[in-house]
């Protein structure tokens, strides 16, 4: 109810291809529709133990208030069969190795169209990802919050073999369901402790 229902058209146009001016208030609906998919996904594969009480405890943030952690990003690409493949790599030098695998997650998810990224970790680490990933003009980033339209689909579209790419540079090779994996780094030794809000 408070994820699906108010993104459900407008992730169908975005999975069409349609031209939209992607409100700030459309990029938090987009964005909380893509973590929470993320969450609970992950949740069934790891359905025991400290990953699973990380998870639920981000969930239940996110159930609040609608919107991912702040110590989070989500970006998003459009695949085109016009196009074959991007010929640059997506993740900047020492990525993901940099992403200390005892606090942060990321999530790979393709659908019909389009794919999704979101990297949960500490605010530092996210921020650099950002600053490091800005002018990568395949994706439009949809958290942390604009406050600015983003025009859908990005300037640059990648072709079908980049969601491969995509998810061979963070290490995630098996696939889950109809969905290429969404994948949780070892968080089973990690203390414990709530993320941040």
């Amino acid at each position: 109810m408070v994820f699906e229902s108010p993104a459900s058209v407008l992730l169908k146009e975005m999975m069409d291809g349609s031209v939209i001016d992607l409100t700030p208030q459309q990029q938090v609906l987009v964005v909380g529709w893509i973590a929470k998919t993320a969450l609970v996904l992950l949740l069934e594969r790891h359905p025991d133990g400290l990953a699973n009480r990380l998870l639920r405890d981000w969930l239940k943030h996110m159930l609040k208030g609608g919107t991912p952690p702040a110590s989070a990003t989500a970006r998003i690409g459009y695949f085109s069969d016009s196009v074959e493949q991007s010929r640059k790599g997506f993740l900047p030098p020492g990525w993901p190795n940099v992403l200390d695998p005892r606090e942060g997650i990321v999530s790979v998810i393709s659908v019909p169209g389009f794919i999704c990224e979101t990297i949960l970790g500490p605010p530092p680490i996210v921020r650099s990802f950002i600053d490091m990933t800005k002018d990568d003009d395949r994706f439009i980033v949809v958290w942390p919050p604009n406050v600015t339209n983003k025009r859908w689909p990005p300037p640059v579209l990648m072709g079908l073999f980049d969601s491969e790419a995509i998810r061979e540079a963070w290490g995630h090779s098996d696939w889950y369901g109809n969905f290429p994996t969404v994948d949780i780094l070892p968080l089973l030794n990690a203390p414990t402790k709530t993320p941040a809000a």
